[in-house]
């Protein structure tokens, strides 16, 4: 399994004063400003499912469950859509939500594949997803 840091998702915007472009002394006294945050919310985890053997992505009928404490949150992917076997799974309520996650990944033939302490960290003005790639096994003699 692969897990990344997807970054920088801070953006910041430094204010400049208006008609000095950089040449400006500050005014005595005056302190310089933190950034701005900017929002860019961002799901605090993505799945990439992939078959363990053939290394191809199968997300048509996965399902992606989250839990960070009282907090659960999932989605599926119809089995129908075998277009969008390339595509992550992200839970809408985790957007923007930095925590300690259990994410578990279902799609069946495979057996469930359960990782925990998952942790999404905020930068202080946003949440940097933790990105991964779930290689799903077959059952034993499947």
């Amino acid at each position: 399994m692969k897990a990344s840091r997807v970054g920088p998702h801070r953006r910041a915007v430094h204010l400049i004063g208006l008609g000095c472009l950089g040449a400006c002394a500050p005014e005595a006294g005056s302190a310089l400003r933190a950034p701005i945050c900017v929002p860019d919310p961002q799901p605090a985890i993505l799945v990439y499912v992939q078959d363990w053997v053939t290394k191809e992505y199968v997300a048509s009928g996965a399902t992606l469950l989250l839990q960070d404490g009282p907090f659960r949150d999932s989605v599926s992917v119809p089995p129908s859509r075998p277009d969008l076997n390339a595509h992550s799974l992200a839970t809408p309520n985790s957007v923007g939500r930095p925590g300690t996650y259990v994410v578990r990944v279902r799609r069946p033939p495979y057996v469930e594949t359960v990782l925990t302490s998952v942790t999404a960290v905020s930068d202080g003005c946003n949440v940097a997803p933790v990105v991964l790639t779930v290689p799903m096994r077959l059952p034993l003699g499947g």
